[in-house]
């Protein structure tokens, strides 16, 4: 779990609004989202409701690390500049390292994010990881051709 759910560490411009961030317990499928305002503005979470004051909202899973924190920022950030979001979803039925692979190379603002958590939390052990599978992935291709 997090020590701390500020976000000063993220250094983001003095421009973009704060995020309203919740820990939601019973979140299973995902270590965290982000919703953007006005599907964020509501978030009923075992029955306790937050107001996101329309800056949209992250919510995080008890598990959820700066690593994730810094994602779902990232994608707050996305929102609040015009970025279109073009995010696909997660095959849980193909090969884990291949879902990964496909998740980030499909979309921009996810590529975008993992980038930016890396750049945030370098030293991330899983993060790392998917990076290598992705560049392996990419010279692979590039090698076919």
């Amino acid at each position: 779990m997090l020590s701390c759910l500020e976000t000063r560490w993220l250094k983001a411009p003095k421009w973009l609004p704060a995020p309203t961030i919740v820990v939601a317990t019973e979140l299973t499928n995902a270590d965290g989202f982000y919703a953007p305002p006005p599907l964020g503005d509501v978030f009923d979470h075992g029955g306790c409701f937050e107001k996101a004051k329309g800056t949209g909202l992250i919510v995080l899973a008890a598990c959820a690390n700066e690593e994730v924190l810094a994602h779902e920022f990232r994608h707050h950030w996305q929102w609040h500049c015009g970025v279109p979001f073009d995010h696909v979803p997660f095959n849980p039925d193909k090969d884990y390292r291949e879902a990964v692979v496909e998740f980030f190379l499909k979309s921009y603002t996810e590529s975008d994010a993992l980038r930016y958590e890396l750049k945030k939390v370098p030293k991330s052990p899983v993060v790392n990881v998917w990076l290598d599978w992705i560049k392996t992935h990419v010279a692979t291709v590039v090698h076919k051709l």
